[in-house]
């Protein structure tokens, strides 16, 4: 389950900005990818040869799926296998070969992913300070990056001194900072083996302190996170998505199971 809330939101993300679709067709997408990944075991077999990245994976499964509009016919269940053999087939060529996505693809799916990691940055920082009390931090933080307000507009609106605006804001952005590095760990954590966690999250964190430069810094990265892309909208159908798609998942393994028995009776 950790999987898929790991990668639901990239993969609408990607779907919708990359395959120009609506949330609802990137949703069919997403739930397509994973349900691929997880009906044929895709991710256990990644896991016994890590030297393609999760993501390449990820990204190679998907835009076969956006290619293919024959995806809504009656040969869903076919094409979902054919996906899958080619995406495997992807990984070896990416052992021996290199990535066999484009530079275009990949970078477009690191964006998808590395935003929807600032968001959960955020919504991380939300819950802590409200939690503690301390709401306006978050208030300051949330005016200056995504509203784009004047110091001055906060300060007055929540009754603080331009100085104190100024001290949460800074405490408020550090914070994030540390959150975004608790991220990313947890995530290298969970999809790399204890040997190479420390070298990988460093490759991941200095990749990700390069998208952010390119991308103008951390509040512009998180401005252009929110643009163009219905984020309450995934999340609020998000589990029961999951929930959906496991149990489609778990059918189909029986339907499957049923005929194979059929079939030597």
């Amino acid at each position: 389950m950790l999987f898929l809330a790991d990668y639901w939101r990239p993969l609408c993300r990607f779907a919708v900005r990359w395959g120009r679709l609506d949330l609802l067709d990137a949703e069919d997408v997403a739930a397509t990818t994973l349900e691929a990944i997880l009906r044929n075991d895709l991710l256990a077999r990644w896991t016994t040869d890590r030297r393609a990245r999760l993501r390449t994976l990820l990204c190679s499964v998907v835009r076969r799926i956006l290619a293919d509009e024959a995806r809504r016919s009656s040969r869903r269940r076919r094409r979902i296998r054919e996906y899958v053999e080619q995406a495997d087939s992807d990984l070896q060529l990416t052992v021996q070969n290199g990535e066999p996505i484009s530079t275009d693809e990949a970078d477009a799916f690191y964006q998808a992913w590395a935003e929807e990691l600032l968001q959960s940055a955020v919504e991380s920082l939300l819950e802590d300070y409200h939690r503690e009390g301390r709401g306006n931090y978050f208030r300051v933080f949330y005016g200056r990056v995504c509203e784009n307000l004047p110091v001055r507009t906060i300060a007055e609106s929540l009754q603080l001194k331009e100085t104190d605006v100024d001290n949460y804001f800074r405490q408020a952005r550090s914070r994030l900072e540390s959150r975004l590095s608790d991220l990313v760990r947890w995530q290298v954590l969970r999809y790399s083996p204890p040997d190479q966690s420390t070298a990988e999250f460093d490759h991941e964190w200095s990749r990700l302190g390069e998208f952010l430069k390119r991308n103008g810094g951390l509040e512009d990265s998180l401005r252009s996170s929110y643009a163009g892309f219905n984020v309450e909208a995934v999340r609020e159908r998000e589990a029961s998505s999951m929930t959906a798609i496991l149990k489609r998942v778990r059918t189909q393994i029986q339907d499957d199971s049923t005929d194979a028995e059929g079939s030597q009776s």
